[in-house]
């Protein structure tokens, strides 16, 4: 597949969930999102050398969200700047890298809710509690994407339940090298309410103090994003990247 895809923002595109554009920043989000699923689904190959300036063209939008997007996901290493010329090069992510970081994560996040089943107070389960119900909404809207997208803010409420600064800084930073390839692929039905389920129950875990439950809850969900990544390691369909491309793309034009 070749290095750019002209999108027009006229055609159809899949409904993943709605999001709207209002902002630079969200803007440079959804520029963000589009790069990664590019990257990991090999539409950008390894070593290929981007220009910014025909991304802005491409995508319809200014140079400014694709700086911004750009030094985002260089700081989590998929792309970098080479030094005297103006573009940048295509770094992905392997797949043996990928899971070395769910392997660190599982650890993390079941030493978090060891501690947050002694912790955690009624307030806090009560704010966790509002949390699955605003997914809720989003599932039963179909807006998967929205769901998908906001997953980490439970699982870094969790964390902070253990009250330790440190293990919720380790955390933040191993999502934010993760985060690109989950949302690399479209949701799915059966994968979001799987991990809305998950969620639910280690909740209810915490809040009846049991821990080998709650560890067991962590496990299964973290295996699911290891199966998952071992499933699309060879990536998306040509046609399937492109129908999600051009969602990600609509999706910066729509008010």
């Amino acid at each position: 597949m070749g290095a750019y895809i002209g999108f027009s923002i006229q055609n159809q595109y899949t409904n993943y969930g709605g999001l709207d554009i209002q902002t630079d920043r969200s803007m440079a989000q959804h520029v963000a999102h589009y790069l990664e699923v590019a990257v990991h689904n090999g539409v950008f190959r390894p070593g290929e050398i981007l220009s910014e300036t025909r991304l802005a063209e491409e995508l319809g939008v200014s140079r400014t969200p694709v700086r911004e997007a750009i030094t985002r996901l260089q700081g989590i290493g998929l792309f970098e700047r080479i030094p005297g010329r103006y573009g940048i090069r295509v770094r992905p992510m392997s797949l043996d890298r990928a899971l070395e970081i769910v392997e660190v994560r599982q650890i993390l996040e079941t030493a978090s809710v060891e501690m947050a089943c002694e912790r955690a107070s009624e307030e806090s389960l009560r704010q966790l509690s509002n949390l699955l119900d605003k997914g809720r909404r989003q599932l039963d809207a179909g807006e998967l994407l929205s769901w998908k997208k906001e997953g980490w803010g439970f699982h870094a409420s969790i964390i902070s339940l253990a009250g330790n600064a440190i293990l919720g800084e380790v955390a933040e930073q191993l999502h934010e090298r993760m985060r690109s390839l989950i949302v690399s692929s479209p949701p799915s039905r059966e994968r979001e309410e799987s991990s809305y389920i998950d969620h639910y129950e280690l909740v209810q875990a915490i809040r009846a103090k049991e821990v080998e439950r709650a560890k067991e809850i962590v496990k299964r969900h973290i295996g699911r994003i290891r199966e998952n990544l071992m499933n699309s390691s060879s990536s998306l369909r040509a046609e399937e990247t492109a129908a999600y491309l051009r969602s990600i793309v609509e999706r910066m034009h729509h008010s």
